[in-house]
């Protein structure tokens, strides 16, 4: 048994080709990989295991984003994998996605998924089959505004409200960081 999850083995990551933990979240994301793939979508145009430092008032941490498609010419498609109900994972998932700049977000536990408009949080689809085709993914938009420093800090809060205070104190899937010294 790893610090967390129940540890099967070793496995090949379908995308990397690095060996990885044989737990159950990664035997998931390793499905939602295959599907992917499976899709038309590349190795090249799917990233994975994608760090984001949030940053919380003094508080820094770090997570993992699952899954981020950036296929050329199309916005980007951010895709969470989380157990359970995908429901309670629409909040944090769209902050993510809008700090990475997808118009689109999947919330995915394996086995079903629901397809989110980021900006809106209108439900698009549900079922792994509302997964986007590389073709029926929106155009790139050249123009597309950053976000504002205050939308961008409220991403960071629920991010890190969900994703480092909700954490079970034995996952290490979160690393704490210490705070970012201070100019001289």
């Amino acid at each position: 048994m790893g610090k967390h999850h129940l540890v099967l083995g070793h496995t090949q990551d379908i995308l990397s080709g690095k060996t990885i933990e044989d737990t159950h979240d990664n035997r998931y994301r390793q499905k939602l990989a295959h599907r992917l793939l499976e899709m038309g979508y590349t190795t090249r145009e799917i990233q994975s295991h994608i760090p984001l430092v949030l940053i919380c008032g003094e508080k820094r941490a770090a997570i993992h984003l699952d899954f981020l498609i950036l296929a050329p010419g199309k916005s980007p498609l951010l895709i969470r994998y989380a157990p359970g109900s995908l429901v309670t994972r629409r909040t944090p998932a769209r902050a993510a996605a809008l700090l990475m700049g997808a118009p689109l977000v999947v919330i995915s536990n394996g086995e079903d998924a629901e397809l989110l408009h980021t900006a809106s949080g209108r439900l698009l689809g549900q079922g792994l089959e509302a997964i986007p085709q590389p073709h029926k993914l929106p155009q790139s938009q050249k123009d597309s505004q950053a976000l504002s420093p205050e939308l961008k800090e409220r991403c960071h809060r629920i991010l890190y409200a969900f994703e480092v205070n909700d954490a079970c104190p034995c996952d290490d899937a979160v690393c704490h960081l210490d705070p970012e010294p201070e100019s001289p």
